[in-house]
């Protein structure tokens, strides 16, 4: 069973039930679905950030359509490939982490 150490008063605590005697720590008894309902939550929220990027990516003017990005058309094949916009997007990308990481 998943368990921790907490600090509390000293005295006699009980935590789910179970008595724990004079110590001045408790063992708390963690659930194990709490673990596994944070992880969901975190990628739900994760997932509808993503889906909102997505829905608003059309609506951003000149992405895609960079004066550095590569497009070649030839007969009914084409190749695409968006080279400035991959260097913009990682400088903001790298700004945005840097920001979190302090």
């Amino acid at each position: 069973m998943p368990w921790r150490w907490a600090s509390g008063r000293c005295g006699l605590q009980k935590v789910w039930g179970l008595s724990l005697g004079t110590s001045k720590h408790k063992l708390v008894v963690m659930n194990p679905l709490q673990d596994f309902g944070k992880i969901l939550l975190f990628f739900g929220a994760f997932l509808a950030i993503i889906g909102i990027i997505l829905l608003l990516i059309p609506k951003i003017p000149l992405l895609g359509r960079l004066p550095g990005d590569i497009v070649i058309k030839r007969g009914n094949f084409t190749f695409y490939f968006p080279l400035a916009t991959s260097i913009i997007l990682s400088i903001l990308l790298s700004i945005i982490f840097s920001i979190f990481r302090k």
